[in-house]
């Protein structure tokens, strides 16, 4: 059934496979690509500033502790004072990265961990303004008594928030972690699916192209040069030319043009030997016709003789005629005469009754204008 299509539509349903198969790679492209893009700002804005959020609220904790250490050792009120408002200050900076990195962390471990630190951070504060009511003693008991509740509870407290900061800090950084791995899975996947999808475009693209390439040359029977050639030698007459076909492609262009060539030569010779048939014929027809001229002129000739022996017949009748009709006038005055000559002779018999009775003359309208004048007797 393929192969039966015609050449226009193998091409258009080449093309469009071709074109399928691409907009299918680009779109697994664009669809990868566009999650590959959700996950790196997934991981940017929830696990890399989470993270960020994280440690810089265990640095604001490291800052607190730093401020508090100078309140230990401030030996005037104004260091106390200035200490002081270092501290306050790191608290307020903790808690604000600590509300910056809450939104970021949506798994149920992070949200214990943050519920940890907050309850750290408010046992940690609750024990400052204790510091800052024993730093205030300037004397050596004081200062003694200010550092061993310093370094005693209140560093017990900030280590258990210091590590609940650095656990939150740890989740972040495996999250991170895993993302990039699925991120790096995700890739490889798109990358080895593309691939396959680029390599079956490009074997599909090489096997429609066979395909039309074969339909191509299977209809002419040869390469599309081929039946020009022989259909150029065709048309100048040239049937000598050997016209080769493919084996097996008995329906192809050049093999009817082969099998039209077969035709034109067996035509060719039974035109030529036709022609030498009517040929021969011919120079039988113009003897023939030369024959038949021959035979008319001496016809001819022959109506001729006839026609004069018809007109010196006629002349002889005409003559036979004129003979006639003086014999039948010469007739007629022989019988006058002869009627005459009884006539007289009956007067003779008589014996001269009627005396010198006179001959009476033939009438003129019983003689011929050629016959003798009567004589008369007295």
């Amino acid at each position: 059934m393929l192969d039966n299509l015609k050449a226009g539509t193998r091409l258009l349903t080449a093309f469009l496979t071709v074109a399928i198969l691409g907009a299918i790679v680009a779109a697994i492209g664009i669809v990868n690509m566009a999650t590959m893009n959700e996950q790196a700002e997934r991981t940017h804005d929830e696990e890399l500033l989470g993270l960020s959020h994280a440690k810089e609220a265990n640095i604001k904790l490291i800052s607190i502790g730093r401020a508090a250490r100078g309140v230990l050792v401030a030996t005037t009120p104004d260091q106390v004072r200035r200490f002081s408002d270092q501290l306050d200050n790191g608290r307020r900076r903790l808690h604000k990265n600590l509300d910056q990195a809450r939104p970021r962390y949506t798994l149920e471990m992070g949200k214990r961990l943050l519920a940890e630190v907050d309850r750290g951070v408010a046992d940690y504060e609750a024990m400052l303004p204790e510091l800052l009511t024993r730093a205030q003693d300037l004397t050596p008991e004081g200062k003694t008594a200010a550092a061993e509740f310093a370094l005693g509870p209140l560093a017990a407290k900030a280590n258990i928030v210091d590590d609940r900061l650095s656990a939150l800090a740890h989740q972040k950084e495996k999250r991170s972690a895993q993302l990039a791995a699925a991120s790096s899975q995700r890739y490889q996947g798109s990358q080895a699916l593309m691939v396959a999808l680029a390599l079956g475009s490009l074997g599909t693209g090489v096997g429609l192209g066979f395909w039309i390439t074969r339909g191509l040359t299977r209809q002419p029977g040869g390469a599309p040069i081929c039946p020009v050639q022989a259909a150029g030698a065709l048309a100048e007459g040239t049937l000598s030319t050997v016209i080769r076909t493919r084996p097996g492609a008995n329906d192809s262009l050049l093999h009817a043009m082969k099998t039209m060539r077969a035709a034109l030569v067996k035509i060719v010779a039974q035109v030529r030997s036709g022609s030498g048939t009517i040929a021969a014929a011919s120079g039988q027809i113009a003897a023939g016709k030369l024959n038949l001229a021959s035979r008319t002129g001496e016809q001819t000739t022959g109506i001729g003789q006839v026609n004069m022996a018809i007109t010196r017949m006629d002349e002889v009748t005409r003559q036979t005629a004129a003979l006639v009709e003086q014999a039948a006038a010469a007739a007629g005055s022989m019988q006058e005469r002869a009627a005459h000559l009884a006539h007289v002779v009956g007067i003779f018999k008589l014996g001269n009754e009627d005396g010198a009775r006179m001959a009476m003359p033939v009438p003129a309208r019983a003689r011929s204008p050629d016959a003798a004048p009567a004589l008369t007797l007295l």
